[in-house]
């Protein structure tokens, strides 16, 4: 059985991702995505299918690792967990074997 991994993406506008969002979709391998948005901004933004919402304060902070570590939960007691932590906000195109485990 394969490992699955949970994606975390700063996100100031669904738009700008909504490639990347596409292709991790796309993945078997993906568990979860979680779209990272700035305090108070997540009630302003329609939540896109597959997606979920946490708000940050931002990408460096101590509290925003605390979150991402809080939410991942692929893989199982006995592994560590897959995570896909990315400060990019450009396209992400997945190649073969781009996500594996």
């Amino acid at each position: 059985m394969r490992q699955r991994i949970d994606c975390f993406l700063p996100c100031q506008n669904f738009d700008d991702l909504e490639t990347t969002v596409t292709n991790l979709r796309g993945s078997n391998i993906v568990n979860r995505i979680f779209l990272m948005v700035a305090e108070g901004s997540a009630s302003k933004m329609a939540v896109p299918e597959g997606c979920n919402i946490i708000e940050i304060d931002n990408m460096q902070s101590a509290a925003t690792m605390r979150k991402i570590g809080a939410h991942a939960t692929a893989g199982s007691l006995r592994q560590a967990w897959n995570v896909l932590l990315t400060t990019l906000t450009t396209d992400m195109f997945m190649k073969q074997a781009a996500l594996r485990t």
